[in-house]
């Protein structure tokens, strides 16, 4: 009786505490969102209109889109500006004088606000030194078409809760509070039990219902509705290259169904320079491979054969880039999730239940398939499909030799061969990476507990759908381009002749920096954490270079450097195999891109989702043996594993509000304002 009053008086006293961060979680949440009431209640701030038609007092400099309002002279914590124009996001710059810089006005930041054309007025805060004596409001190309209707100094704004944020502060402090008090960093993951299945099976499912929200908050509402009637009613031009293809395979031809002026073409000593045909009305779909007078999508066919024609088949209509995507990133997200898995199953004993947790989120974000599909056009697409077809080959990989049943087993890798050409058939680069799973399936091989009729039948399962799918591949790409091994991106019409593009031994520092080293910009803008655009001026000839991040900035890609000494042994030689594979085709790949195509934070997917996924998999066996050391040197180590995995996750999160498209801010800017108001206060 009294063991069960002392437990029932631990579980009031944890009841308590977590209300306790329930009723605190209220009160910052209600500092944190009403601290300019708060500030504006002292009585040295009053209240000043002031009056737009004041010429004396107001100077406007139309050219340069800036309004300056002199002698304001009073204490001030904030200025309400109401805009009338268009509704959506933008940037104004604030700068003032003060009694800190009275004669020279003195830049105070940059306020990206959304405007909603409503009469509600913008509140931006200022903190100038003593009193402020002049305004300058720049409209910046974002806001230029914007008018101010009205200034307001010192407005109180309305008492507001923001649920979301103190939900998360609530959720954050009883998460840490619960783990410290269980020492839940001791908690083995256990395939055995139930709770441990269902706890990784729930993270994953969130993941993967991750695109829905995407998809919800990228594609302009009321355009489409997900997809395009078919036969295609406007112009073909205005369609992505996939749905051309996919239009083209309809009419029983290879080539797009475009007009093309080849007259005009065949007039230019070289086409597919784009200073010859900048303005040149030629036809030609940008971006699209012309051959032989007619034009073709270098894009590869796994997303039509995968999503455009099921889609079809089942609705009569052609899927959007967004639906596409969407798709796409599901599925890739399921087998990025059931990879991540596999590869904990095969380099770690007693992993950690709660950085398994922690790192599926971390390689799903970082990895870069919310990103690629916050994007949707067709560049993202084959992104998209690569990762898709790369996880789910490395699933089936690991999935299949260890796998005793011998009917599964052959079963298993028959797919893994039809996820291998599927990768070819997605992104070509990228199957290098199937060097990663020879020195396993050189282990099954040699193992002695199969026996060589199991053997061949598994060889002859995987390499069966290579070959039929190969040849059926190679023939597309000789009906086309004349060869079995072209796919096209040698006669695409770009920003250059990509058929002098060459591998240069040079670039390899060059790729180096920009795919693993480039670091982010930081800015006080949400979401905070952005591409950036770097040049070197190393590259001796013209290089596409747009702007990226290096996959160092995840910090789940750091296990790649301990993935040598948590491997050695005789016993681990396969997985230091394994691993050298990984860490070779990431700068083989890394050197390819940047020759070949250049420098962009979608050609960053190349190695994301592998740096990632064995950099996560990697830290959580440097865990599993920094246990061995005893708690007290485990537990600082997890902890900082665990905000690793967490800012990683966020990293990647986002890039999907910052990004070369921002459709969510420019489509569905309320999301996007809902989103940023967490941070903002």
């Amino acid at each position: 009786m009294k063991t069960n009053k002392k437990v029932k008086n631990k579980q009031i006293i944890t009841l308590l505490i977590i209300a306790l961060f329930l009723l605190s979680s209220i009160f910052a949440e209600i500092l944190l969102s009403n601290s300019l009431i708060i500030k504006l209640s002292d009585d040295k701030y009053s209240v000043t209109d002031i009056d737009l038609n004041d010429t004396q007092s107001i100077a406007i400099d139309t050219e340069n889109n800036i309004m300056t309002i002199y002698d304001i002279d009073i204490e001030a914590a904030s200025v309400d500006i109401e805009f009338s124009g268009v509704s959506k996001y933008a940037d104004i710059d604030l700068s003032f004088t003060d009694d800190n810089f009275k004669n020279s006005s003195k830049y105070a930041g940059t306020y990206h606000f959304y405007s909603q054309n409503d009469g509600k007025a913008e509140t931006f805060r200022i903190n100038p030194y003593g009193k402020l004596h002049t305004l300058s409001i720049r409209l910046n190309n974002s806001s230029k078409n914007f008018n101010i209707e009205s200034i307001t100094f010192n407005k109180a704004p309305d008492f507001s809760f923001n649920f979301l944020r103190m939900f998360i502060l609530f959720a954050t402090a009883t998460i840490v509070f619960l783990i410290i008090k269980y020492k839940a960093w001791n908690i083995i993951y256990d395939n055995k039990k139930a709770l441990h299945r269902v706890l990784l099976v729930l993270v994953a499912l969130s993941c993967m219902l991750t695109p829905m929200f995407i998809k919800a908050n990228t594609q302009a509402k009321g355009v489409n509705n997900g997809h395009y009637d078919y036969p295609l009613e406007g112009d073909l031009s205005d369609y992505g290259l996939y749905t051309l293809q996919f239009d083209a395979f309809l009419k029983g031809q290879l080539h797009l169904d475009v007009e093309i002026n080849n007259d005009v073409i065949e007039e230019m000593e070289n086409p597919y320079d784009h200073s010859q045909r900048s303005n040149v009305p030629h036809g030609v779909i940008w971006d699209s491979a012309y051959y032989n007078g007619k034009t073709y999508s270098y894009f590869g066919v796994a997303p039509i054969i995968y999503v455009t024609y099921p889609y079809y088949i089942l609705t009569g209509n052609v899927p959007d880039e967004f639906t596409i995507s969407a798709t796409l990133a599901f599925f890739a997200s399921m087998f990025i999730s059931l990879a991540f898995m596999e590869l904990i199953k095969y380099f770690c004993k007693k992993p950690s239940l709660l950085l398994m947790m922690a790192g599926i989120l971390a390689v799903n974000f970082s990895s870069l398939i919310y990103l690629s599909q916050s994007m949707a056009n067709m560049y993202n697409i084959a992104c998209l499909s690569g990762m898709l077809f790369l996880s789910a080959l490395l699933y089936t990989s690991f999935r299949a030799v260890r796998t005793e049943n011998i009917i599964l087993r052959n079963v298993i890798f028959a797919l893994s061969g039809l996820a291998c050409i599927s990768l070819l058939a997605s992104r070509p680069i990228v199957i290098l990476y199937a060097l990663i799973i020879v020195p396993i399936y050189i282990s099954f091989l040699t193992n002695k507990k199969f026996s060589i009729k199991n053997k061949i039948s598994a060889v002859a399962c995987f390499f069966a759908p290579i070959i039929i799918f190969g040849v059926a591949l190679m023939w597309y790409n000789m009906a086309r381009f004349d060869s079995p091994f072209q796919f096209g991106a040698i006669y695409n019409f770009t920003v250059s002749d990509t058929s002098n593009n060459s591998i240069r031994l040079y670039m390899l520092p060059v790729a180096i920096y920009h795919m693993f080293l480039q670091s982010a910009k930081v800015d006080s803008v949400f979401p905070f954490v952005h591409s950036q655009y770097t040049v070197l001026g190393t590259y001796r000839t013209y290089t596409y270079v747009a702007s990226t991040i290096g996959s160092i900035f995840y910090p789940a890609t750091w296990g790649l450097f301990a993935s040598m000494p948590v491997t050695k042994g005789k016993e681990n030689r396969e997985k230091r195999f394994v691993i050298g594979a990984v860490i070779a085709m990431l700068f083989a790949i890394a050197f390819l891109d940047t020759c070949i195509a250049g420098v962009h934070l979608r050609y960053s997917t190349d190695i994301m989702l592998i740096a990632s996924l064995f950099g996560t998999v990697l830290t959580i066996l440097v865990a599993e043996k920094l246990k061995d050391l005893g708690e007290n040197v485990f537990k600082p180590f997890f902890a900082g594993f665990m905000i690793m995995f967490i800012l990683s996750a966020l990293f990647g999160s986002a890039l999907i509000f910052s990004n070369a498209r921002n459709l969510i801010m420019n489509n569905h800017p309320g999301m996007y304002d809902f989103i940023a108001s967490i941070f903002r206060f």
